[in-house]
């Protein structure tokens, strides 16, 4: 068990120290039968974990489409949806 917990900590310390290097970090769960968790729930976590507000949160999020599997004309829609989200919201 304190294996485990060691490891879940210096995860969790690692993340944080790539976040404020500006690494890319994409939040994603493709296995959420398995580990009884939603997107939603992760991003929740990765608030809490790494102290992040919404403007923060929201960056997080436009920054994974760069990410995703997909072609650039569904990157881009994705990419304009930001946009207009973050000027709707005052992001």
């Amino acid at each position: 068990m304190k294996s485990g917990f060691y490891l879940v900590t210096q995860c969790v310390g690692d993340a944080v120290d790539l976040y404020h290097a500006k690494h890319p970090i994409v939040l994603c769960t493709d296995d959420s039968g398995v580990f009884s968790t939603t997107l939603s729930q992760e991003y929740c976590l990765a608030a809490s974990a790494f102290g992040l507000g919404k403007r923060e949160m929201f960056q997080l999020a436009k920054t994974a489409v760069e990410f995703i599997f997909a072609d650039g004309g569904v990157k881009r829609n994705l990419e304009d949806i930001f946009c207009l989200a973050e000027k709707k919201l005052y992001i």
